[in-house]
């Protein structure tokens, strides 16, 4: 196995030769292992980067930003596009550090962010205003909602799907390149009859969102490859502007990403990808693993460089891993290297059922703590939200705290939904889904009654400043929407001044819409404080629609303030982090992999790779937990079926070559944490509790 000296001597050679052909002479690449180098000192033409798990591929593209700006590449010239805008500015942040300050110059975040930009500078050229506004998912299930309802589709005498259904069906035809046909018959069979119906609902979907000057995130990369294809000039003159394009994440990109960087890259070709094809884990997103299965046949002189170097995990979890993942058709094959040596043997755990699996996770996370593993170093790590339900009641009766990922958005939040609604209408007067949600929080106004009030706006040309509201002089919210008016009709100032001002209007409406409105006003000072990031309304909405920010005192899963906690988390959610012991619960078919894909033998392949996810995710101590789940109703609406057979991914010779078994007493209480506990003697040991 190679050492570090190695690398870097090999990092030198290969940057001894790029120097004498041409390249450059001073930047420093002995930080870097040999294929970092070469992937760092890379110069023109199309680059796939395969990137195993905890290899350094961002190391690599911080690397490689900062050295095309070395070399004398326009930092405004660069375009890195992440899936989160955080990952975007770390890389620019780290970039700089590496270098200097102009790294922060570059044109980096999110496709979404991006495409945003890019139309609202030419949306003329998509016939749109330049003033639309996005929805968030809660916006577009509203909008399909009033379209459900206008139809009559609901009185129909077959069940009808939902608006999150059929917003489901939308995205899914939009970002797979299915028809809506294809993906009713292949994903909601049940509503096949209904087809037509839902294509109609759909149709209506993009004519109003037009009409109302609204797009939703399939839409933005959407118009984007729109504006590329249809518009070549342009097409060419971002492609000349972006001289060189760095992608993150690659394999979790979709048929439309892709299209847009090819159009991105018409005119020169510089095209970075990294990625990793065994953590595609999205398919349910839209994302494609073939993007990055076939990116060397779809661009011409692609060089592929494989990091196999891995800083995070010891050989023995990386060992199992590996051998998971090579078991998958399709893939490129993985060996990965542990950077350092040693390591203990991954643990396979039978537990009697799920409660008994609580118990262990309970009492081997006090054992480790009792070690010195802080609980921030520990994860516990499941298929599916309700599988973690019985570790949650042990680790409350434990007094063991912990925060579990995947709770409300901050923006998700109802009196948040609130504020936001008066704003958007203030940038987009058009925006009836808005309206709809500021006028119902009045007394006395219904769907009908908000309607005809928006319906009187419109024919009063949006005149606020002249607008009395007489037509509901006797209506109870007629002094609200008088209000209303003047705010409107008020200068747009910064955005914290505009804020504060729709806060003072809509402060009577949460004191008597909510209970606890004490917790939600410590959000709404937050989004205060946030609006001064901005330097205008319209900046500020998109910004919270398309990275909106995380942490709400209002449904937050954190069960304990205390600064140390147990993460709990889906492995979806899990994916980019690491922690030194994880405990992956429920390794049975039926749980993982789900007993939703078990007819579909791609979306088997996907669990296949959502296990190695979480397997990798251990640095130290890895434990796959096997209960027998003979009573699935807990966590499915399915009585009578039985879950007890060992994942198909961990095979006998798997549990024979590289695991220790540890087998616990058939519902027997856990040993006391003592220097007896068998759980802390030496690795090797089979246990039978």
């Amino acid at each position: 196995m190679p050492n570090f000296r190695y690398d870097n001597d090999m990092a030198r050679h290969h940057y001894e030769m790029t120097r004498r052909t041409g390249g450059s002479s001073t930047f420093d690449v002995t930080d870097l292992n040999a294929e970092q180098a070469a992937a760092v000192l890379h110069t023109h033409g199309p680059l796939l980067v395969l990137a195993g798990a905890g290899s350094g591929k961002t190391k690599t593209l911080v690397y490689r930003l900062a050295r095309l700006i070395h070399d004398g590449v326009d930092p405004k010239r660069i375009l890195l596009l992440t899936f989160t805008r955080k990952a975007s500015q770390e890389m620019m942040r780290r970039a700089a550090g590496v270098l200097d300050a102009r790294c922060q110059q570059v044109m980096g975040g999110t496709f979404h962010s991006f495409c945003n930009m890019v139309l609202h500078q030419y949306a003329k050229h998509i016939e749109y205003p330049d003033g639309f506004t996005i929805m968030d998912r809660s916006d577009a299930e509203n909008l399909m909602a009033l379209i459900r309802k206008q139809g009559d589709y609901q009185k129909k005498d077959k069940r009808f799907p939902k608006k999150n259904t059929l917003l489901d069906i939308v995205s899914k035809s939009v970002n797979t390149n299915r028809s809506i046909e294809q993906v009713v018959m292949d994903d909601f069979p049940h509503f096949v009859d209904l087809t037509e119906d839902v294509m109609e609902i759909a149709k209506k979907y993009h004519i109003q969102k037009e009409a109302l000057s609204l797009m939703d995130y399939d839409d933005l990369l959407v118009k984007m490859v729109h504006l590329l294809t249809h518009h070549h000039d342009i097409r060419d003159q971002l492609s000349r502007k972006y001289q060189y394009i760095l992608v993150d994440e690659f394999q979790d990109t979709n048929h439309i990403q892709l299209a847009m960087l090819k159009g991105l890259v018409s005119t020169h070709q510089n095209l970075m990808v990294v990625g990793d094809d065994a953590q595609s884990i999205y398919s349910f997103r839209g994302a494609d693993i073939n993007n990055i299965l076939t990116f060397e046949a779809m661009f011409d002189s692609v060089k592929t460089i494989r990091l196999t170097m891995n800083y995070r995990s010891t050989q023995p979890i990386l060992d199992v891993s590996s051998d998971v993942i090579n078991a998958a058709e399709d893939l490129y094959s993985k060996e990965l290297l542990a950077a350092r040596e040693g390591g203990e043997k991954p643990k396979f755990v039978e537990a009697f059922d799920d409660m008994e699996q609580a118990d262990f996770v309970v009492d081997r996370l006090l054992g480790l703590r009792e070690d010195g593993v802080l609980l921030t170093d520990m994860a516990v790590l499941f298929r599916s939200s309700s599988h973690s339900n019985q570790v949650e009641l042990a680790l409350t009766r434990a007094n063991i705290p912990y925060k579990k990922f995947g709770g409300f958005k901050f923006t998700e939040t109802a009196h948040v939904k609130d504020a936001m609604a008066y704003m958007k209408v203030m940038v987009n007067p058009h925006d009836e889904l808005s309206w709809h949600r500021v006028f119902q929080l009045l007394d006395g106004v219904g769907p009908k009654l908000s309607q005809t009030i928006i319906d009187y706006q419109r024919a009063q040309q949006f005149n606020f400043s002249a607008m009395d509201y007489a037509p509901f002089k006797k209506k109870a919210a007629h002094g609200e929407l008088c209000q209303i008016a003047a705010l409107m009709a008020s200068p747009m100032d910064s955005p914290t001044d505009t804020l504060q001002r729709v806060l003072n209007a809509y402060q009577p409406v949460l004191k008597k819409t909510y209970d606890d409105f004490h917790k939600r006003e410590q959000d709404l000072n937050s989004l205060v404080a946030l609006s001064e990031r901005f330097r205008s309304l319209a900046a500020m909405l998109d910004d919270f629609t398309l990275e909106p920010p995380e942490s709400s005192q209002v449904g937050a899963d954190a069960v304990s303030d205390d600064d140390e906690y147990v993460v709990l988390s889906t492995i979806h959610s899990a994916k980019g982090l690491e922690w030194s012991r994880v405990f992956v619960l429920s390794v049975v078919d039926g749980y993982l992999p789900s007993f939703r894909s078990l007819q579909d033998p791609a979306q088997i392949e996907e669990e296949r790779r959502l296990l190695y996810v979480a397997m990798t995710r251990a640095k130290d101590e890895l434990y796959l937990i096997k209960p027998n789940l003979e009573d699935p109703t807990s966590y499915y609406p399915m009585g009578g079926m039985s879950f007890s057979q060992v994942s198909r991914f961990i095979t006998p010779e798997h549990l024979e070559a590289y695991f220790d078994t540890w087998s616990l007493g058939v519902g027997k209480p856990m040993p006391t944490q003592d220097n007896d506990d068998p759980f802390l003697d030496a690795p090797g040991q089979k246990y039978s509790l």
